[in-house]
């Protein structure tokens, strides 16, 4: 808060300045302060997020092994496995960079290529992407690809077969825009509602991290926030905007 300082007599002119700088510093104090509790709260993830890691992948590493000594009579099941899988170890990964600022986010990342990757991955789905080649975001590739992952599972699983999943990518002045369409029923009030707080999923087999995770990523290190919403048409839209360095 900032007081006009144009006071007709010298006394009351010095105590409005002297008031808007104790404002100035009250303010950068509580900004730091902000700061401060913000890195004290990844400070104390990071300690909770490598424990449920390693907690997590000697399981999964056991399981992998396990899978190996199966005989190949049912091979779709064994590479859906493995999928679901290597799935579940990216998104540990990805709850660890939530406490880790070390990491080099500065490399030129083409969406378009990371979900072309993904597509495949999503091979029993039909994936329509109209993105351009030319636009690229700079951060990690295995976070931004944790991110769309995310997105993409959940809109395929969300879809009806034979329904397809749209993704479009728009440039506008300031910012990127992401969406990916799906064709599913849509979300519920109670759903929507938490939908990006820890634990929350629609799907009986749902851990409801994935949303949440990919979230704070995007507003911890990517100037980006995501939403989440019924569209006019049916199904849902997930948008992720990435404000760029002209905004």
């Amino acid at each position: 808060m900032q007081l006009d300082t144009a006071a007709p007599l010298q006394e009351y002119r010095e105590l409005l300045q002297h008031f808007n700088q104790t404002s100035l510093e009250l303010a950068a104090l509580q900004a730091q302060k902000a700061e401060l509790a913000r890195q004290q709260q990844l400070v104390e993830l990071g300690e909770i997020s490598r424990g449920l890691v390693h907690a997590m992948r000697n399981p999964i590493h056991t399981m992998a092994l396990a899978l190996e000594q199966i005989p190949d009579t049912a091979p779709a099941l064994k590479t859906l496995i493995e999928q679901k899988m290597q799935h579940l170890n990216r998104t540990l990964t990805s709850l660890l960079t939530l406490s880790c600022a070390a990491i080099d986010r500065q490399q030129q990342v083409s969406l378009k290529a990371v979900l072309q990757d993904l597509a495949l991955e999503f091979y029993h789905a039909a994936i329509v992407l109209n993105v351009p080649a030319d636009i690229a975001i700079a951060g990690a590739e295995s976070e931004l690809r944790f991110i769309l992952h995310v997105l993409l599972s959940n809109a395929v699983e969300a879809s009806p077969a034979p329904g397809s999943v749209q993704v479009s990518l728009q440039q506008h002045r300031g910012y990127y825009q992401l969406q990916v369409y799906d064709q599913g029923t849509g979300l519920t009030p109670a759903i929507a509602q938490a939908l990006f707080s820890p634990h929350v999923s629609s799907k009986a087999d749902g851990a409801g991290m994935g949303l949440y995770l990919a979230k704070r990523l995007l507003q911890l290190y990517y100037h980006a926030d995501i939403t989440l919403e019924n569209h006019s048409s049916g199904g849902c839209v997930a948008t992720i905007t990435f404000t760029t360095e002209a905004a």
